[in-house]
């Protein structure tokens, strides 16, 4: 099984609080499953350290982990195509970001 983990569950995880998608995170790790860290949500994931030893501390533990490539123009494209269709049927995402990895 290969995952890619979304910003608030590493944010979670890193912060040992347990969630139903923790949970589900280290169930996956348990069964050597292959998780993956996109590029925005390595980005999102840092900028909301409070220091530089979280900071730190956040980037060695995701650095166990694959890094891929979220985003380039195709996917910028179909990202656009995708907000457009959910807000076509009355749905708006908050966040462009949020979009993009969904892509």
């Amino acid at each position: 099984m290969i995952v890619l983990v979304d910003s608030s569950v590493w944010i979670d995880h890193l912060a040992h609080r347990v969630t139903r998608h923790t949970t589900a995170l280290r169930a996956i790790t348990a069964r050597h499953g292959k998780l993956l860290v996109g590029d925005l949500i390595l980005t999102e994931v840092l900028q909301g350290t409070r220091d530089q030893r979280e900071f730190s501390s956040a980037l060695a533990a995701l650095s166990a982990f694959e890094f891929v490539f979220v985003s380039d123009h195709r996917v910028a494209i179909e990202a656009a195509r995708h907000y457009r269709h959910l807000r076509s049927r009355g749905i708006t995402v908050r966040k462009t970001i949020d979009t993009l990895i969904a892509t």
